[in-house]
């Protein structure tokens, strides 16, 4: 183990336990000894910091300073280090604070809350940005003489590998070989039913080609190809009504066609309701927590949304998926008091825009 990592262990360590001045954890003898460098220790603090597994709470201000006036050069040693939590019972009893008297408690409570809810949110941007990545990867267009050829060489290729009755080995090549994002979820007792699903799939695709190019013979083909049964189904679950989107459920292709010589794939995949994803400042995402709690405090099941919410924002498995109903479904906040009064609303559901025209709430 490298000293560097070694003191990020001991300062994680002390951090669980309490936080932390810098000052306080290098005058810490279970961290300075047998060996000090102030340069690995650094590091291993920059590089924890980065990990988003600690966070600066505040500044210690020095007793021997008592004048606040004579307070005006900054020290990194007094800043105040603090070990995000990641449990759900932790992240309960902060969320219970928050019900103190004791303002400073409160005050203190809040600010750790809001440094878990960041972290959350980052790890819940980059889920969707890795989405987005892997999926614009699997963007195929080339003119549909071109498209038909390709599909008729796939289901020639297909028809090739299966060979014998419904046991015969072969026929695992047809996820292998043929389809491999059917690969995962590939099961020997069903090899004759996924053989009879694609071919059935590419027939069913070549024929539709074919059918729209004796119509528009310089028509371009634009699909996603090759995607896992996971991206299948949540694109397949995305809003396409009123669009010109074909799903093919054998083949796990979304199918369209255009003339456009300008369209791109940005266009393609904004027909899929897929859009790249915006990444929020630190003050959104601060507006984000503050909504979300305030439809969790004010809620009529408050004892058990409180305790959803600690699930959400904990390291627990399923986490995740706790986290994206918060994000997607929770109510903001004047949406909310309109429905109180009775008044008709269009607020959006989804985050990324349902706060914009909200007014700020002071927390």
């Amino acid at each position: 183990m490298t000293l560097k990592e070694l003191y990020k262990s001991k300062i994680e360590k002390c951090l669980k336990e309490s936080s932390h001045s810098i000052k306080n954890l290098k005058d810490n003898k279970y961290i300075n000894k047998p060996k000090w460098s102030e340069h690995s220790f650094y590091e291993a603090v920059m590089e924890l910091l980065n990990e988003n597994a600690i966070a600066i709470l505040g500044y210690d201000f020095p007793d021997h300073i008592p004048d606040k006036d004579r307070r005006q050069s900054f020290k990194q040693d007094w800043v105040i280090l603090d070990w995000i939590k990641s449990e759900q019972i932790q992240i309960l009893a902060l969320l219970n604070q928050m019900d103190s008297n004791d303002i400073s408690k409160r005050e203190s409570a809040k600010t750790k809350l809001k440094n878990t809810f960041k972290k959350k949110f980052e790890q819940y941007q980059k889920q969707d940005r890795d989405f987005y990545d892997n999926v614009r990867a699997k963007v195929v267009s080339l003119p549909l003489n071109e498209g038909i050829k390709c599909a008729e060489d796939d289901l020639d290729r297909s028809l090739n590998l299966y060979i014998g009755p419904s046991h015969s080995p072969f026929v695992s090549n047809l996820d292998r070989v043929f389809m491999g994002a059917f690969q995962k979820e590939y099961d020997p007792r069903h090899s004759h039913r996924a053989y009879s699903v694609i071919i059935t799939g590419l027939k069913k695709e070549i024929k539709m080609h074919k059918e729209q190019f004796n119509k528009y013979p310089n028509s371009v083909l634009w699909q996603l190809k090759g995607l896992t049964l996971d991206e299948f189904n949540k694109i397949s679950k995305f809003d396409q009504k009123e669009k010109n989107i074909i799903i093919g459920d054998e083949t796990r292709k979304f199918t369209l066609y255009n003339a456009e010589t300008s369209y791109t794939s940005e266009q393609y995949l904004n027909e899929l309701n897929i859009s790249e994803p915006i990444t929020k400042s630190l003050d959104e995402t601060n507006r984000i927590f503050h909504r979300i709690l305030f439809f969790v405090n004010t809620h009529e099941n408050y004892k058990f949304l409180k305790q959803t919410f600690a699930l959400a924002l904990s390291d627990e498995q399923d986490s995740m998926e706790f986290f994206k109903l918060f994000m997607n479904y929770t109510t903001p906040p004047l949406k909310k008091f309109k429905n109180v009064l009775g008044i008709k609303d269009d607020i959006a559901v989804n985050y990324n825009n349902k706060w914009v025209d909200e007014p700020d709430l002071a927390m």
